[in-house]
């Protein structure tokens, strides 16, 4: 009980030094500062309003319009029905975007030609016409020497499925080498 008592009385000796003069400059300072204050805020500029702008947009393509992805909007009659198969496996280069892949060669086997496609990983996939790519069911259709024709199904908002032709081109520069040092 002794030694609890004594190292409370020291505590209250040590918090007792700290507080000694030291921040007279402090208090010093404050004051001048508020000798120095007025109590009047300067008004702001006035600021020069904008004259309004007109609408403009209302001519221009409304984004909900379906014909930008090749569907006709409106009732889908007469026109073929198209859905992605759900039920098959997905295939290795299903998993990337088309961003992330790139048409980096063809090979030829029994006048057969294939198509070489580097993946967002820097592996390199042989592909052949009837093989799917992309994250929007993009069916490989043909492979030439420079590009790789497929067809995407994307949902066009009607709860329906509509095609859009696409193509991957073969890199001018090697993907699997870009951007490192030589």
């Amino acid at each position: 009980m002794k030694l609890m008592t004594k190292a409370c009385a020291l505590c209250v000796l040590a918090l007792a030094a700290c507080g000694g003069g030291q921040l007279d400059d402090v208090e010093r300072y404050v004051a001048e500062l508020e000798a120095d204050a007025d109590g009047a805020l300067a008004s702001l500029p006035a600021s020069a309003q904008p004259p309004p702008a007109a609408y403009e947009a209302g001519s221009g393509r409304s984004p909900f319009d379906l014909s930008a992805f090749g569907a006709e909007s409106g009732t889908r009659q007469g026109a073929r029905e198209v859905a992605p198969d759900f039920s098959r496996a997905r295939q290795p280069l299903e998993a990337f975007p088309l961003s992330a892949l790139g048409m980096v060669g063809t090979i030829a086997k029994g006048g057969v030609r294939s198509g070489l496609v580097v993946d967002g990983d820097g592996a390199v996939h042989e592909v052949g016409a009837g093989d799917y790519m992309g994250l929007s069911h993009g069916r490989i259709q043909r492979i030439g020497e420079a590009a790789i024709e497929f067809v995407e199904m994307l949902p066009d908002g009607d709860g329906g499925w509509v095609e859009r032709q696409r193509s991957l081109v073969l890199a001018e520069t090697d993907p699997l080498t870009a951007g490192t040092a030589p």
